[in-house]
C-alpha cells in the first residue's frame, strides 16, 4: 500500500503555509538616548534608528495590553511623552525626537 502523505511531507507542507503566510519583518536598531532637557525642564531627548529599508517609519509607545503581553507594567509617566513625527528623507538612519508638554517629576 503506498502512503499518499508521509509525516515529514505534511510538516514540510505546513511549513510552506506559514511562511507564506507570514508578515514582512524588518530590521532595525536604536542608537544612544541623547537629553537635551535638565531636571525640571520640558523633557526632550532624540535618539537615531538605523533601519533595514528605506521607507515610512511609524512610532508608538504601545497600548497597556502591548506591555501586559510582555509581562511588564506601562508607566504613567509614558502617557506625558510625546514622539515627534519623523521627517521623512532618504537614507536608512532617522532621527527620532521625544518630547514632552510639561516638566517631568518623578
Amino acid at each position: 500500500m503506498l502512503k499518499l502523505f508521509s509525516k515529514p511531507l505534511i510538516l514540510l507542507i505546513g511549513v510552506l503555509c506559514v511562511l507564506t503566510r507570514a508578515p514582512v519583518i524588518f530590521a532595525f536598531s536604536i542608537g544612544e538616548l541623547q537629553v537635551q532637557s535638565k531636571f525640571g525642564e520640558k523633557f526632550s531627548a532624540s535618539f537615531k534608528i538605523n533601519l533595514d529599508f528605506d521607507g515610512d517609519v511609524e512610532l508608538g509607545f504601545g497600548k497597556e495590553k502591548d506591555y501586559h503581553k510582555l509581562g511588564l507594567e506601562r508607566q504613567d509617566l509614558i502617557d506625558a511623552l510625546v514622539l515627534d513625527p519623523i521627517q521623512p528623507g532618504k537614507g536608512l538612519t532617522k532621527k527620532v525626537q521625544i518630547r514632552s508638554e510639561n516638566p517631568l517629576f518623578f
